[in-house]
């Protein structure tokens, strides 16, 4: 099936066909040595560079620290600030590509995604303006429009099949670093970091404030225990969904190669599907052997490909309506995984159902999450582990919507042909010495900028940290440019296609989709099937000079209203995090919350700072009267994030402790927005109960004394309203019977 999918629109794409001439393009289109020429190839350099780039790092969406990383020294979080860059340099990268074209009338290759990812961008954008954390929700929603545009780039700038192999031997070089740093980890690293942490394990979590026997203790060194790989990214599903993409592009190189080049590529493969399984993701591993199954019976069948495309979607819809119909008829899905993501998706449902029009803005779907939540899921995910769902919840009806449109223009272009027979398309290479250049100058420009952005001055780390995936990069590169010097094309296509349909099979109940690395890459895959496959359909691109202005435009946005204004705060907060005194931390804080005037974060670490002084200091009420102003900014920047409704209460309780009965009241207020927010969680209720306890022995209302009693049995039924098989989640013996004492002790004052 997958195998006959470009079916003899390779054998006829002119510019993959012609003879290598000189010059500047290589293979294909005639080119002169002059300005167009080497702006072309400087755009295709780099979006090749980010390619290789972006699932070597880490990237986050988040200025906040994580607690985790902060208890380390030496260790910082990803900014923001380098996900706008390479967004950034993306947009210039089209903008180049279309300034080399001005004049020439070259063919646009149409991808099947444009018109759904306009609609994408419409959503993403209505749902910003009404998102709770807005800078959250931009950049989420930038980054993954501009992910959309990698794939629609990549398309045109691959005009040769020089530049396609190019391309593919940057990818797997990336994936086989990734599968190197999946297997240290799971065979040296964790082995020696578990060793570290048991014996440093009560500072690490003094450091957080977390006692040991808390349920985030238990959570951590399980899946400390667990080994799971996760390479370069932060989880196990999401290094699973990317190997095994990467994996089945593989598997097509060793099916297409011919001769010893299989050989070359069959180790690569091994090593990278070895790696999928160190993951230990079932749903990536069963995605693979899903895609496989489904190859093998097409190429048995021999299926036409409008045909496959029609049946798949008849399959997925079949099975879907199956898993829904399954789920509202019994309310829960076989297996404990597919429970809670059932739980997931019931539960984003109703949040959709709020928000029909808006979303609730990229980012953000987990602020909103707690309070749709039943007691019976006990994890509190910040997605629904579900693309369609995902889109749905974050940017609207419009926005998913757009991303169906997309998938379906995406299966358009695999079905637009029907041939049975497809002859074997050879593609032979000679004289690689241009491709070596390229592919070095590419890995000078990556692990360039991977240096910076490992954000540490240990020259062991760095060396360390960055020898390893050079050479795994290097062999990996070499492995595929010896393996595909004589290739049959189709069964390279087949292989890219593979990879793209396991990715989207996977996504359905997991969230690769939302990370720039894994997502970046499946959107590139996606670019190299349309590049290699597609010349009929498409139409002259015309008035180039007005698609460099809009991508010129839109790189200036990004670098004048994302890039610098998180640069600055970031800036300002770094120096703030390593100030010496309490007034300069709070002096950059300030100047990091008014450069970027849509981040929350550095209000609230501001806040922290101010409320661990008045703990400590005499002077309290001048560092509260600072701690309650700098929280009440954080919120109004994000009012629907429970943490800062908690920092608030927090700071109340701490000032109402000579009993001022107004501060003790917007305590309540803050607890009872706590409890609106996660209705379901204990803790939340425990909190309300101090507030009305303090309230009540303040004023002596008995009232206040007996809500407080009943928010404390309301949290003890929650507890015991927990599944039985959750036993990690569960309330601790000590905090249990300190809530009991303290109804005991509510009781006797109410009788006094």
């Amino acid at each position: 099936m997958l195998a006959r999918f470009p079916g003899r629109a390779v054998g006829r794409d002119a510019t993959l066909r012609r003879p290598l001439t000189a010059g500047v393009g290589g293979t294909g289109e005639p080119s002169n040595q002059n300005w167009r020429g080497w702006l072309g190839t400087v755009a295709l350099l780099i979006v090749l560079a980010i390619i290789g780039l972006r699932p070597l790092i880490a990237e986050r969406y988040d200025s906040a620290p994580l607690s985790t990383t902060s208890a380390l020294d030496g260790v910082r979080d990803a900014s923001p600030v380098r996900t706008a860059v390479l967004d950034g340099l993306i947009w210039l990268a089209g903008a180049m590509w279309f300034a080399s074209g001005i004049g020439r009338g070259r063919r646009y290759r149409w991808t099947g995604l444009e018109w759904g990812l306009v609609v994408v961008a419409v959503g993403a954008g209505v749902s910003c303006v009404f998102a709770g954390n807005k800078r959250l929700a931009i950049n989420g929603a930038a980054d993954w429009v501009t992910c959309g545009f990698v794939a629609v780039l990549i398309a045109q700038v691959v005009r040769t099949r020089r530049d396609w192999r190019l391309a593919i031997c940057v990818v797997m070089a990336s994936a086989a670093a990734h599968a190197v740093e999946c297997f240290d980890q799971v065979f040296v690293t964790f082995p020696q970091t578990e060793v570290m942490y048991q014996e440093n394990r009560e500072a690490f979590w003094g450091q957080q404030g977390v006692a040991l026997d808390a349920p985030q203790v238990e959570l951590f060194e399980r899946r400390m225990a667990g080994r799971e790989a996760v390479g370069f990214l932060a989880h196990s599903n999401i290094a699973g969904a990317y190997l095994i993409a990467c994996g089945l592009v593989g598997v097509g190189v060793v099916l297409a190669g011919v001769g010893a080049g299989r050989v070359l590529s069959g180790g690569l493969v091994l090593v990278v599907l070895g790696a999928c399984v160190l993951t230990r993701s079932r749903g990536a591993i069963g995605a693979g052997v899903l895609v496989g199954l489904l190859w093998y019976l097409g190429n048995w069948l021999r299926l036409g490909r409008s045909r496959v495309v029609v049946l798949a979607w008849v399959a997925a819809l079949t099975v879907c309506g199956g898993i829904v119909g399954f789920g509202l008829a019994k309310g829960t899905l076989p297996s404990r995984s597919l429970d809670f993501r059932w739980q997931y998706w019931t539960a984003s449902a109703e949040m959709v159902g709020d928000h029909p029009l808006t979303g609730v803005g990229s980012g953000n779907f987990g602020r909103h999450y707690l309070q749709y939540k039943g007691i019976e899921s006990p994890e509190e995910v910040k997605n629904p582990h579900n693309i369609v769902v995902q889109a749905f919840a974050d940017w609207g009806l419009v926005g998913g919507v757009g991303l169906v449109v997309m998938l379906v223009g995406a299966s358009r272009v695999v079905g637009r042909w029907n041939v049975r027979n497809v002859r074997n398309d050879e593609w032979r290479f000679d004289g690689d010495r241009r491709h070596w250049l390229l592919g070095m100058l590419v890995g000078v420009v990556l692990f360039g900028v991977r240096v910076l952005f490992l954000d540490s001055n240990d020259a062991n780390y760095l060396y360390v940290a960055t020898a390893i995936p050079i050479m795994a990069c290097g062999l990996g590169f070499a492995g595929v440019t010896v393996a595909t010097r004589r290739v049959r094309g189709e069964l390279l296509m087949a292989g890219v296609l593979a990879g793209v349909v396991a990715f989207v099979v996977q996504d359905m109940v997991n969230f690769g989709s939302i990370v720039p690395g894994t997502l970046t890459t499946v959107m590139v895959l996606w670019g190299l099937y349309v590049a290699g496959t597609r010349t009929e359909g498409g139409t002259v691109e015309r008035r180039g000079e007005v698609w460099m202005a809009g991508c010129v435009a839109i790189g200036l946005v990004v670098a004048v209203f994302w890039v610098e204004p998180q640069q600055r705060a970031s800036g300002y907060a770094r120096s703030a995090r390593e100030a010496r005194t309490a007034d300069a931390a709070l002096t950059l804080f300030k100047r990091a919350m008014a450069a970027d005037g849509l981040d929350s974060s550095y209000a609230y670490e501001g806040a922290k700072v101010t409320r661990g002084l008045a703990m400590r200091l005499d002077d309290a009420g001048g560092w509260l009267v600072r701690h309650d102003a700098l929280i009440d900014e954080a919120i109004s920047r994000d009012p629907v994030h429970l943490t800062l409704w908690r920092e608030k209460v927090r700071g109340r309780l701490l000032a109402g402790r000579e009993g001022d009965v107004d501060v003790l009241k917007a305590a309540v207020t803050g607890a009872e927005r706590c409890v609106a927010l996660y209705p379901n969680d204990p803790d939340v209720h425990v909190v309300l109960a101090d507030c009305l306890g303090a309230l009540g022995r303040a004023t002596g209302d008995v009232g206040l004394i007996g809500r407080a009693i009943q928010s404390l049995e309301r949290a003890i039924a929650l507890e015991d309203a927990k599944p039985e098989w959750e036993t990690i989640r569960r309330m601790p013996e000590r905090v249990r019977g300190e809530i009991e004492s303290r109804m005991e002790e509510l009781g006797r004052f109410r009788i006094e």
